[in-house]
């Protein structure tokens, strides 16, 4: 994988367990998630739509922050992954993206993570 920032950030990846309550309902363990240090990445302020940050917000008050992450070449991250950066632990919002050469190439990877506080 190239460089095309300096950033770095740690993967997350959860497995999927049967609950022991019931032996029918899954959830994520992220107790024992997966986790992978991902070197020369750019990480930008991203500006959501004020469509995407909707949340049910009465009397309440809270923060939303996004990132882009962009990496050199294809990248496994999936939607259901989180991201540690800068000290903070953030959930991979949507698919990632990818831009592609006439060749076909993969050039660079692009995510978005968001962050909620409050």
């Amino acid at each position: 994988m190239g460089k095309i920032g300096s950033d770095s950030f740690i993967r997350l990846r959860a497995p999927m367990v049967t609950s022991q309550r019931d032996g029918v309902s899954e959830y994520r363990d992220w107790d024992n998630a997966t986790q992978l240090v991902v070197p020369n990445v750019m990480v930008q302020p991203f500006k959501m739509a004020e469509k995407l940050n909707f949340e049910v917000s009465f009397n309440r008050e809270f923060v939303r922050t996004a990132y882009r992450f962009l990496l050199e070449g294809d990248f496994d991250i999936l939607p259901t992954d989180k991201v540690i950066w800068s000290g903070s632990t953030m959930e991979v919002f949507g698919h990632k993206q990818t831009w592609k050469r006439f060749n076909g190439y993969i050039f660079y990877t692009g995510f978005i993570a968001r962050i909620s506080d409050g």
